[in-house]
């Protein structure tokens, strides 16, 4: 028996399976260009840190916080980029909860960059089936 003013689970999951159906072809062009924009991006950086490790090795934090340390416009940099990092990871395990599973997510997004964050938002835009709602907040804040 079901309270009223209490949607059954099943009917949630019908009303998910409608609203995207019921989604424009303009939608779902932005979503492919989004989609497309995610693997360009996880592309041009693998080919980039490939080159920079062929060429300096793994020595990134040494010279990563070097940077920092220096106090010049590389470092401002860095520390920018390392902020923008922590809030990617905060997100990453908000989105999850903070269960174990969310911070071992967020773990991988503060030390995977975007190499990490376009491959997880590709998967997440499949797995919601293109709700940047769900994709944004999870499946539990993002429900409809």
């Amino acid at each position: 028996m079901t309270r009223v003013g209490v949607v059954p689970a099943h009917a949630n999951a019908a009303f998910n399976v409608l609203f995207r159906a019921a989604r424009t072809p303009e939608e779902r062009t932005a979503m492919t260009a989004f989609r497309v924009c995610l693997v360009v991006i996880w592309m041009v950086v693998t080919c980039y840190t490939a080159v920079v490790i062929a060429n300096h090795g793994l020595g990134l934090l040494t010279v990563f916080f070097g940077d920092i340390g220096g106090v010049g416009w590389p470092g401002q940099f860095n520390l920018d980029f390392l902020f923008m990092l922590m809030l990617s990871a905060l997100w990453v395990a908000w989105r999850n909860s903070f269960s174990l599973v969310g911070f071992g997510l967020g773990l991988l997004a503060l030390f995977g960059g975007s190499l990490f964050l376009s491959t997880y938002l590709f998967i997440l835009t499949y797995s919601a089936g293109g709700n940047v709602k769900q994709v944004l907040l999870g499946e539990e804040q993002g429900s409809p």
